[in-house]
This record gives structure tokens, C-alpha cells and sequence, in this order.
């Protein structure tokens, strides 16, 4: 796992992609680079499921109502221990129903908190297609001399940013928790090029969701970002 995690990284270097758009490549070293599980969320067309439990766990799959729950869905399992599966729903199909079933109990998704309850009193979990996707898994977002960068993971988390911009500093800038697992944050910046990384918990984690990286001197990885000289 860490060679193919080694040489997609490799792919992206020697092959720069264009910044607003979310492609196969990124999707992949998302799903690699996963530390902690989160609600589903749609990247492009694909829907992306995760779990993590502090106990063993073996197997870990799905079954959708629109597919009469006939079809078992297994999740794979990254380095950093997070089951991932990437689905792609169906043409047309404006929500989904789903039970996960971990190591044979089945369960509603404790990584998604919109349920719904059958008439038996078993708990379902549920997602609806037609609300507003979540934000693009793109960082930063620039508008005028200000970078907005997005955060998503499990919720009541104690997330901030460090970089070259506050010194390092894993207490002064923290991102506001906008809704239930969302946390943002918009920075004042002047033109040029930076380093950064994200504190989750305590724990350094460089931004899943920017390609650009690079190596702090002590070898860790980082994520990196450039604002270019405002035109004259």
C-alpha cells in the first residue's frame, strides 16, 4: 500500500492537474490518505463511505434498498486503518437508504447521522442526492487576497491551521465549525508561497485536499500553495 501511495504522489509531481477540477488521481490519494472517517460525501459522481471503530474489525461492507439489498458492498481498508468505499449511485436516484454491516452485525452508519426507522423499528441510514453537494475537496479557494480552506471529519473535532503564515503556530488560526463535521476558515494573505498543514486533535495532518506537497525540514510532509503578485 505504501509503494502504490508512493507512486501516485510521484504521478503528481512529474504531472501537474488543473486546480478546479476533481479527477480519478486525487480521489485515489484521498481514499489512501483518509485518517479518520466521516459522513458520506459525493466527490464528482462517486459517493464515498467511511468507517473506523477503536476495536478490531475484519470486514466491513454495505447494502443499498435500491438494490433490494441484494448486492453485498465490502469496504477496503488504507494504510492508516479507515474502511473506504467509493459507490457510484445511479442515474436519476435522488436518495439512498443503506445498512453497514461490520464484522456480520448490521447497524445503521454511525458516520451518518440522517437516519430513518421502518415499521419493524430497525434503523436505517439515509442520504438525500438532491440537497447541495458538500463544498469541492479543493484547498485553498481563493477570492480576492483572502485563501479559504475547507475541513471535513467527524464532528465537535478541535481543528486549526499552521503554515508559514502564522509561524507555526497550531493555536492562532482554529476553523469555525460551520455545520456538523464542516469547519472553515478564510485567511488574509499576501502574495506569495506557502506552507502549511492541518492540526487535528493534536496531531499534524497535511491537507487531503490539495495536491501540491512538499518536505519540512525534518522531512515531514506538508501541503504548499502559491498567491501569485496582484496584476499591474
Amino acid at each position: 500500500m505504501k509503494n502504490h501511495k508512493s507512486v501516485l504522489l510521484c504521478l503528481l509531481l512529474l504531472c501537474p492537474l488543473p486546480a478546479l477540477a476533481v479527477n480519478p488521481l486525487l480521489l485515489d490519494i484521498k481514499v489512501l490518505s483518509l485518517r479518520e472517517a466521516a459522513a458520506p460525501e459525493m466527490v464528482e459522481d462517486q459517493m464515498l463511505f467511511s468507517y473506523a471503530s477503536l476495536l478490531p474489525v475484519r470486514r466491513v461492507g454495505l447494502r443499498f434498498a435500491h438494490e433490494d439489498y441484494a448486492v453485498f458492498h465490502l469496504y477496503t481498508r488504507n494504510e492508516n486503518g479507515i474502511f473506504t468505499l467509493l459507490y457510484t449511485p445511479p442515474e436519476g436516484l435522488t436518495e439512498i437508504t443503506y445498512r453497514l454491516c461490520v464484522d456480520g452485525l448490521w447497524m445503521n452508519d454511525p458516520f451518518n447521522p440522517n437516519t430513518v426507522r421502518d415499521d419493524s423499528g430497525l434503523v436505517f441510514s439515509r442520504l438525500t442526492l438532491t440537497e447541495p453537494g458538500p463544498l469541492p475537496l479543493i484547498n485553498p479557494r481563493f477570492a480576492g487576497d483572502r485563501a479559504r480552506f475547507v475541513y471535513r471529519g467527524r464532528p465537535h473535532r478541535a481543528i486549526s491551521i499552521a503554515g508559514t503564515f502564522n509561524g507555526w503556530d497550531p493555536t492562532l488560526h482554529r476553523l469555525e465549525e460551520t455545520e456538523p463535521g464542516l469547519y472553515q476558515i478564510s485567511l488574509q494573505l499576501l502574495p506569495g508561497q506557502y506552507y502549511y498543514t492541518f492540526i487535528v486533535d493534536g496531531n499534524r495532518l497535511p491537507d487531503p485536499h490539495n495536491l501540491e506537497s512538499a518536505r519540512d525540514y525534518e522531512g515531514e510532509r506538508v501541503s504548499t500553495f502559491t498567491i501569485p503578485p496582484a496584476e499591474t
